[in-house]
């Protein structure tokens, strides 16, 4: 995805930085895996929807946060032609960013055990009737 823009960095065609981010959150991110069916959701008393493990550390980024950092690599003309990982606060597990989000949603914390023979630290998705 980055060699064709990085090309024509190296051909003098394009000024190239890149910022990569993991999963995002914020204002006007309804859109990413956190946003809408993770916050929205946990905001309205629902439960989330997520896809991947509870208990597994996951990098979450803070849109605020990728602004600012994608602003420095703008800035900086060391960083033209490179891929930079911007950074993030230390990982949490699902389990983790769904209770801190109802934490300050005024909201219990939204996920139940799972049943017998389920595999540990998955999540169901509420089938679409039931949500």
């Amino acid at each position: 995805m980055a060699a064709e823009p990085l090309a024509a960095h190296r051909d003098g065609q394009a000024r190239l930085v890149i910022g990569r981010a993991f999963d995002y959150y914020g204002p006007h991110g309804t859109g990413s895996t956190a946003g809408e069916t993770v916050f929205g959701r946990i905001v309205a008393g629902k439960k989330p929807q997520w896809t991947g493990r509870l208990d597994r550390p996951h990098t979450f980024h803070h849109l605020p946060d990728i602004a600012r950092g994608l602003l420095v690599l703008a800035g900086r003309r060391e960083a033209d032609g490179q891929v930079w990982h911007l950074p993030a606060a230390p990982s949490l597990t699902a389990q983790q960013f769904f209770g801190m989000i109802a934490a300050a949603a005024g909201q219990p914390v939204p996920v139940q055990g799972m049943p017998e023979g389920h595999p540990p630290g998955t999540h169901l998705l509420p089938a679409p009737g039931n949500r």
